[in-house]
């Protein structure tokens, strides 16, 4: 089932093109939750990321492979009026990957433990 995700599509100083999906908690409960709309949004954090598109169709369809429906999304071109707001979103997408690198390394290492353990 695909859900409808809060995201922001931005063109980064360089030129190339990123999306980013807002963290989300689910908020309801009980038979009338919606999983799709009984959510409350971070805006400090991703929990999806791909950057480095060129042009924001690549950046959206980059989502798109995995999660048909993403909903609408925002888009932010490069200018002095955005340059902090993109600041702000290259820096989260840049955390979001360095969080992801380190959970890789943990698994590589688990995996390697694992694989070399007879039982």
């Amino acid at each position: 089932m695909s859900l409808t995700r809060e995201n922001t599509t931005w063109q980064s100083a360089n030129g190339t093109w990123s999306i980013g999906f807002y963290e989300f908690q689910e908020t309801g409960y009980g038979e009338d939750w919606d999983p799709e709309w009984d959510v409350e949004y971070s805006d400090d954090a991703f929990w999806f990321a791909s950057t480095g598109h060129r042009n924001p169709d690549e950046a959206y369809a980059a989502y798109t492979r995995e999660n048909p429906n993403p909903g609408g999304t925002t888009v932010l071109k490069y200018s002095a009026e955005n340059r902090d707001e993109i600041a702000r979103l290259d820096a989260m997408a840049q955390t979001l990957g360095q969080k992801r690198a380190a959970l890789q390394k943990e698994l590589d290492r688990a995996y390697r433990r694992r694989s070399f353990t007879r039982r």
